[in-house]
């Protein structure tokens, strides 16, 4: 039974191995592997799923997130610094 995840694509996976899926696939980005998962020197890595319920690890380079998602290849503790500053900055105008 497909996972509940691949009803919602909300990124472009191009795979870069010869044995792979493919170029231009849908895909839902599950969650970011961990550094016991992945060598931390090629760079981050992700869990993804395919539609039929296919999954692997991708690179971050061979992801593209899908115009209009909530979702970001960023780290999550970037978003939160954003969100931080702009509510800090809406503070001070209100003054």
């Amino acid at each position: 039974m497909p996972s509940p995840h691949a009803t919602r694509p909300n990124a472009i996976f191009n795979d870069t191995s010869s044995d792979g899926w493919g170029k231009n696939i849908a895909v839902q980005v599950i969650r970011r592997l961990g550094p016991d998962e992945c060598d931390a020197e090629v760079g981050p890595m992700y869990e993804i799923i395919r539609a039929d319920g296919q999954t692997r690890h991708a690179f971050r380079d061979e992801l593209r997130t899908l115009a209009g998602n909530a979702f970001s290849l960023r780290p999550r503790y970037a978003r939160d610094l954003r969100a931080r500053r702009r509510s800090r900055m809406l503070a001070r105008l209100a003054r």
